[in-house]
């Protein structure tokens, strides 16, 4: 889906103002082989190279949902898709690096004024995490704004963050309110060198962040909506920019976010299978076949390439839906209601579910050796599993949440 927007005063310009996201796409693609190669040291070092990180930038990733206003491109949400899932099947921790980082432009466009907005964008290079792992972290309400304490996990991309977000309850609200912050690097936090122990997604950068005394103004400061209404007239980023992408829901952009990591992990996975079934025989001796002629390899391979060209399918078709029906719904027509952001939010993850199934089976068929350490299958498997065991979006734990939302019951989604 293509939205015509308006044309504000630029205050930034673009890198290159004829980039469209198309070939954003496919300079997505590009890189693909230069991920793959840097795995094992994304890994080891717990984040991508500098390198990588410069490519990544150039290739103008990190801007495709940033205001053109501020530098960026105001890429439709069908063309970042595409190009997330590009750079998770050449490695998903990469992916999760890139993709949560890309996508809060839309946050910050949306829940913050115009002054915030040019303040935090700056010169158009802006790479923020957003935690809410707080480990005993606090807001103080000070006299024109907040003083910030504390720690917060699992920031992910915050090694070439220009900011960190976070967000917290607020301490003067007499019922729960979620405030988000910003934090430009240098005003008050630091970064620790503590990732890399989880099962997988060991180079995505998401390492803890310590917040020391941070004094944050009011005008950095808004509320954390997870669900919303989206009508007649759109949101703050929509009158800010006159683009129905920054009115997007958040819940539902953060699930296509997952949406696109595991595709392209699942990709990647199905990539690394045809090698392995291209390059050995069946068992048996040496006259047997190439394991792509037998049927059994390949009838694994094509359940899982059913599987997983299923769930890429339906995060192409949410990204157009939710488009297409927030542009809608800003001109007046049905609402954005809760109900719908929790059904997409279903749709994916039943895409989780699919990818999780389709690497399930070319993990066991890709026998022993493929699980060695090393080998990119036993790399891909891990990265599912530490999204498999995330925390949040365990969807047996949250489907309540729709059936709420369409019987009018209060819903409980955290």
């Amino acid at each position: 889906m293509s939205v015509e927007t308006s044309d504000p005063a630029t205050r930034v310009p673009t890198p290159d103002p004829h980039l469209t996201p198309s070939e954003i796409v496919a300079k997505a693609t590009q890189l693909v082989p230069l991920l793959r190669e840097s795995q094992a040291d994304t890994e080891k070092r717990g984040r991508y190279s500098p390198t990588v990180h410069n490519e990544i930038a150039k290739a103008g990733l990190y801007r495709m949902l940033q205001p053109r206003r501020f530098g960026g491109y105001e890429s439709d949400l069908v063309n970042y898709v595409k190009a997330m899932i590009e750079i998770s099947r050449g490695d998903p921790s990469a992916g999760w690096h890139v993709s949560v980082t890309s996508g809060h432009p839309v946050v910050v466009a949306q829940s913050y004024g115009e002054q915030a907005q040019e303040e935090i964008f700056g010169d158009g290079h802006f790479v923020a995490p957003m935690s809410g792992a707080a480990m005993g972290a606090t807001m103080e309400k000070v006299d024109g704004g907040y003083v910030v304490n504390g720690k917060f996990g699992f920031a992910s991309g915050i090694p070439y963050a220009t900011h960190f977000m976070g967000f917290l309850p607020d301490p003067t609200a007499s019922e729960p309110v979620g405030l988000v912050f910003v934090i430009p690097k240098g005003d008050g936090y630091t970064m620790l060198e503590d990732w890399g122990d989880l099962i997988g997604l060991r180079g995505s950068g998401s390492n803890s962040v310590i917040v020391n005394n941070a004094f944050v103004p009011d005008h950095l400061i808004a509320k954390s909506t997870v669900l919303q209404t989206i009508g007649a007239g759109g949101n703050q980023g929509y009158r800010i920019h006159g683009n129905p992408l920054f009115a997007t829901p958040f819940l539902v952009l953060a699930a296509l976010e997952f949406g696109c990591i595991q595709v392209g992990a699942g990709r990647a996975a199905l990539d690394e299978f045809e090698r392995i079934i291209s390059q050995r025989k069946v068992m048996g001796g040496m006259e047997m076949p190439p394991r792509f002629q037998d049927k059994d390899f390949q009838r694994i391979y094509g359940t899982a390439l059913a599987k997983i060209d299923a769930a890429n399918s339906v995060v192409l078709r949410v990204a157009d839906v939710i488009g297409e029906a927030v542009a809608a719904a800003v001109e007046g027509s049905d609402p954005i209601t809760p109900e719908i952001e929790l059904r997409h939010y279903g749709e994916m993850a039943m895409v989780w579910q699919l990818v999780w199934e389709a690497g399930e089976l070319l993990f066991r068929a890709a026998s022993s050796s493929g699980s060695r350490d090393g080998q990119p299958m036993q790399r891909y498997w891990r990265d599912m599993c530490a999204f498999r065991s995330n925390g949040i979006h365990q969807f047996d734990f949250r489907a309540s949440a729709a059936a709420q939302a369409h019987f009018e019951q209060p819903i409980f989604f955290f």
